[in-house]
């Protein structure tokens, strides 16, 4: 039983220091560890700043991610840049080295203030602003930034920032 906790804890060591736990870890209520009310939880959360949150899952505290946030303006042609936007600037752009994840905004894009002149947000996650940057100057980075000019033809915004779960 030890010898299966030390393999368990080494592999979520493994996928902290790759930076691949962004979802919460679960600490299963099985009969050899008793679920979260155990030594291996208490060491878990304790030797890599686990919060424990409801029903058992951990997640890491202050976890530091970046965001690049593209903010498209109105195009001339609603469909058209939807089409071209699908079909090929995602594709294009998911190539780039260290994108976590790629969310787009699904239906209109609103404001208290009324209408805001954007058609669509982009939202890639990134580990650092220095792995965007680096990501930007990449080939795959230059190809996604020269795509722009077929198909935003409103303009498009990008903010690049840090994040941290308070």
């Amino acid at each position: 039983m030890i010898a299966r906790e030390v393999g368990r804890i080494k592999a979520l060591k493994q996928r902290v220091t790759q930076h691949l736990l962004v979802e919460p870890y679960r600490v299963e209520a099985d009969e050899d560890r008793g679920g979260s009310n155990t030594p291996f939880a208490s060491a878990l959360a304790e030797e890599y700043s686990f919060a424990q949150i409801a029903g058992g899952e951990y997640r890491l505290k202050g976890g530091r991610m970046a965001r690049l946030v593209a903010l498209y303006k109105t195009p001339k042609d609603l469909s058209a840049f939807d089409r071209y936007y699908v079909s090929t600037h995602i594709p294009l752009a998911k190539t780039l080295p260290g994108l976590r994840k790629y969310e787009i905004s699904d239906g209109g894009v609103h404001s208290p203030g009324g209408v805001p002149g954007y058609h669509l947000v982009a939202t890639l996650h990134f580990a650092s602003v220095a792995d965007i940057q680096a990501a930007l100057a990449s080939p795959e980075g230059q190809a996604t930034a020269a795509d722009l000019g077929n198909f935003a033809d409103g303009g498009v915004e990008l903010l690049l920032f840090e994040t941290r779960e308070v």
